[in-house]
């Protein structure tokens, strides 16, 4: 079989139709969404309902497509590969690990607007236990532990948790863990909590805030920043803002379509979600980047005075 292509894809029948309204591969997509259907077991709306599927599929030249073996999963997940041009799975930071840290570490809106924004909202933390909670390349943990802290840090990428270790030196304890699921700690396990924009990754609050609430004493202090639902909204052209929702971004980087997948929810929610979980708010910001950045990347620094990007909350355990 000349020139085949071996493709696994696990997504949702809604995933695919997007991805063949905005892809340079558009007609590849419909051609997947056809065989999603018809792998779902029943018509177009039985389909529909189904959801999830996972097929497996090999394409060469002789034969466009062909499909076997179907599946319901429970995750909704999308990936596809096409000859030398690529969509990898909705936020896999496992493929463009290196190239998102290396971006990371200078660009604007992280170097010089979350990340100063953030630290400073954690303050004094000589001497704290504290959790990382989606530590990425482990920018964050190493100011932490310059300042004096006792940092766990914990991601669902091995990618970047790779990245960490490099750069703390076995310094902090990290783990790969997935904030949708049970944590492994104990109770009462840490002073103070950061979870530094990573929660619009998440389509229900809920849990993980159950889990950081048991993780910390009485007093503890979560310290954790998010997409600003005001940019949220305003950026996907969505009617409703009450709502909550997903929405799909293509990133570029290291020479790789990335497609992300975010969630907006509406301010009150997250408020509502804090309290539910036990925490009661003590600081919400909406911080000006470093003075440095107006002369380094004057456009984002015009951008990030002037328009909404990313919120802050201060919150303790009750």
């Amino acid at each position: 079989m000349g020139a085949a292509i071996s493709l696994r894809a696990d997504f949702d029948a809604e995933g695919v139709r997007r991805l063949a309204r905005k892809s340079k591969h558009a007609a590849q997509a419909r051609r997947l969404l056809a065989l999603a259907l018809i792998y779902g077991g029943g018509s177009r709306s039985d389909a529909a309902r189904l959801g999830n599927v996972t097929l497996e599929i090999v394409r060469d030249r002789s034969r466009p497509f062909a499909g076997r073996s179907s599946k319901l999963l429970t995750q909704r997940r999308l990936r596809t590969v096409f000859g030398k041009g690529k969509i990898l799975a909705e936020n896999d930071y496992d493929a463009f690990a290196a190239a998102y840290d290396a971006d990371n570490e200078t660009n604007a809106w992280n170097a010089y607007y979350e990340r100063p924004a953030i630290l400073a909202l954690v303050g004094d933390v000589a001497g704290l236990s504290v959790l990382d909670a989606g530590c990425g390349g482990g920018a964050h943990a190493a100011a932490l532990l310059e300042r004096g802290a006792v940092v766990t840090g914990i991601d669902a990428s091995a990618g970047m948790l790779e990245i960490a270790q490099r750069r703390l030196q076995g310094r902090a304890r990290l783990l790969l863990a997935d904030l949708n699921e049970a944590l492994p700690f104990t109770d009462k396990a840490f002073d103070l909590i950061l979870a530094s924009l990573v929660m619009h990754y998440l389509a229900d609050w809920s849990g993980p805030l159950s889990e950081f609430n048991r993780l910390l004493p009485e007093g503890g202090r979560l310290v954790l920043s998010t997409h600003h639902p005001f940019m949220d909204h305003a950026s996907t052209g969505r009617d409703n803002y009450f709502e909550t929702y997903s929405f799909d971004e293509t990133w570029q980087r290291g020479g790789k379509d990335i497609a992300m997948r975010f969630w907006h929810r509406p301010l009150h929610a997250m408020f509502e979600a804090l309290k539910s979980a036990g925490f009661q708010i003590d600081i919400v910001s909406e911080p000006q980047p470093d003075p440095e950045a107006r002369t380094l990347f004057p456009r984002a620094y015009q951008s990030l005075t002037t328009k909404p990007r990313f919120l802050f909350f201060s919150a303790v355990k009750a």
